[in-house]
């Protein structure tokens, strides 16, 4: 299995006018090391056509039945290999310094800081 830093886990249902804003908002990142792992959550308009149209191999796309958002996340962490995960909602997007402002800040609870 071939690990990452960063785990991003996109859960979609019928956000199809606003998926591919964000996954692009992904793609330009200035941090490269991530994964996106997109559950389609049993979409009925156009999102999983939408979501297949990108060709990355760090992007992955799943389809199931419509069971929540939750067991849609739930089924994105199973999948996940990065070190860290976070989440962003189909129908956001992102500044392309997103994912290295979260690598590189420190932690909370971390006693150096």
């Amino acid at each position: 299995m071939i690990m990452c830093k960063i785990s991003i886990v996109m859960p979609v249902y019928n956000k199809e006018k606003y998926i591919a804003r964000g996954i692009h908002s992904i793609l330009v990142q200035t941090f490269k090391d991530w994964e996106l792992i997109i559950i389609d959550d049993g979409s009925t308009d156009g999102s999983l056509n939408q979501c297949k149209k990108f060709r990355d191999s760090r992007i992955q796309v799943f389809h199931t039945l419509n069971r929540g958002v939750s067991e849609a996340r739930n089924l994105g962490i199973s999948k996940a290999t990065g070190e860290y995960i976070t989440f962003i909602d189909s129908d956001d997007f992102v500044a392309e310094n997103y994912l290295c402002l979260l690598y590189t800040s420190p932690s909370p609870r971390d006693p150096k800081t």
